[in-house]
């Protein structure tokens, strides 16, 4: 899962951003061991593991809002850029955990200041928050078996900026191979696993027999 007057030319990647930077060993053991081994993103293997020369990550390190709004500013005209061109890159923002305390103050800040701030971002950039207490639903509030709440429960907060023409080629792709709504298709893994489970699987340890056997149909197109 933006609006000013565009104030500034195109940087070149160059000078958009900061130089990348590997991620943080949390962040890329979940990413291997959850995401990539239960396939909940069609989009997350290119760059993990058959590319990750399209992968940037920037590490946002600082204390106030401004600054990285700035950042997310280059990195969304950096990933705009690209539309067109053959290039996949896709970006993480990592974020310091004191900075959004609750999920609540990251999904606000992305879904309420971002898009008044970032004009790629209502067109051809998207952006996705994940967070240590994500959530689909208001807190108390009615939804979803809680843990269909771990799809984007990471072990820190990031923002995922990727460019809407990836998103599509993506969702086309999985779609057209007879998938479900990537959604649904997650939704019914969470609750597989259910919210006991979390801790076991996004560890690494070992899937239950029902996931497995889904993983398995799904992969031989059963």
């Amino acid at each position: 899962m933006l609006a000013l007057p565009l104030l500034f030319l195109l940087l070149s990647p160059s000078a958009a951003s900061p130089m990348p930077s590997p991620l943080p060993p949390a962040l890329s053991s979940w990413l291997s061991s959850f995401v990539l081994r239960l396939r909940l993103c069609p989009f997350a293997h290119r760059p993990l593991v058959a590319r990750p020369d399209e992968l940037r990550h920037v590490a946002y390190g600082g204390s106030t809002l401004p600054p990285l709004v700035t950042l997310l500013k280059s990195e969304a005209r950096l990933l705009a850029s690209l539309d067109g061109s053959p290039s996949r890159l896709t970006t993480l923002v990592t974020l310091p955990p004191s900075l959004f305390p609750a999920f609540e103050d990251l999904n606000a800040f992305a879904a309420g200041a971002l898009p008044l701030e970032i004009p790629e971002l209502g067109g051809s950039v998207q952006v996705a928050q994940f967070h240590p207490g994500f959530r689909f639903s208001p807190a108390g509030g009615p939804g979803e078996d809680p843990a269909e709440d771990y799809v984007g429960r990471s072990p820190v907060p990031f923002l995922h900026l990727l460019r809407e023409e990836e998103v599509g080629r993506a969702a086309g792709k999985w779609e057209g191979e007879g998938g479900a709504p990537i959604w649904e298709r997650n939704g019914e893994v969470m609750r597989m696993i259910g919210e006991g489970g979390m801790g076991e699987v996004g560890g690494g340890g070992e899937l239950p027999g029902e996931v497995l056997a889904f993983l398995e149909r799904e992969k031989s197109g059963g």
